[in-house]
């Protein structure tokens, strides 16, 4: 009888023993990189997403653009509101509408290095852009890039100096052709009323900074 008690005693240890161990093991944290959670378990909102930005107080369309992890540059801003109209796109037309502060909280899709060097893919020869406007202000584009980018046209910004003078053109593109390019110009000259738009063919490097977005 002593021994088939002292037989279950041990068993009976070694069972409470397994159960402890078992369970201290799943209440260590997991090991390598994971999302980090709230007290409540809910993903934290500081966190990053790749291919998105999250907005934060004070933060505009055209400071946001300028961020090195964004894209480094404000006259971008037109590839990050193209990209996100369904969530800003309703912004109003206002005298301040590239500083105007946005929703703190929206997650704005971001094209990321990678993917802009994949959609640059096959486009080596569409080097003709059809250039719609010219300006020495940003306000004085504004309307219409919106407009254009409503229609569904890619636009983008880009600095030139010409005899001295400082410009914003006001560009949609990129074609593979000259005649594809005429034929868009001519649709954007009769949907914005304008009659001094033109079609020209650009370097590689406009091509690099402009053509994966």
């Amino acid at each position: 009888m002593k021994a088939l008690a002292t037989i279950l005693s041990i068993c009976l240890t070694l069972t409470v023993w397994c159960w402890g161990s078992a369970s201290e093991e799943r209440s260590q944290p997991p090991k390598g990189n994971s999302t980090a959670v709230t007290p409540l378990g809910k993903p934290d909102k500081t966190q990053e997403v790749t291919g998105y930005y999250r907005v934060k107080r004070g933060e505009s369309l055209s400071s946001i653009a300028a961020k090195d992890r964004v894209y480094g540059d404000p006259l971008k801003w037109p590839i990050l509101y193209r990209h996100n109209m369904g969530k800003i796109g309703e912004l109003q037309l206002v005298q301040d509408f590239l500083d105007r502060e946005l929703p703190e909280g929206v997650m704005l899709k971001i094209i990321t290095p990678d993917e802009a060097r994949e959609n640059l893919r096959g486009k080596a020869t569409h080097t003709w852009t059809t250039n719609v406007l010219s300006a020495t202000t940003q306000q004085a584009l504004i309307s219409s890039a919106i407009r254009l980018m409503r229609e569904g046209y890619p636009v983008y910004l880009t600095s030139a100096t010409v005899r001295g003078r400082n410009w914003i053109r006001l560009r949609v593109g990129f074609f593979k052709s000259r005649f594809e390019a005429d034929l868009e110009r001519k649709k954007i000259d009769a949907l914005l009323s304008i009659r001094n738009s033109w079609v020209t063919k650009v370097g590689k490097e406009e091509l690099a900074e402009f053509g994966g977005y």
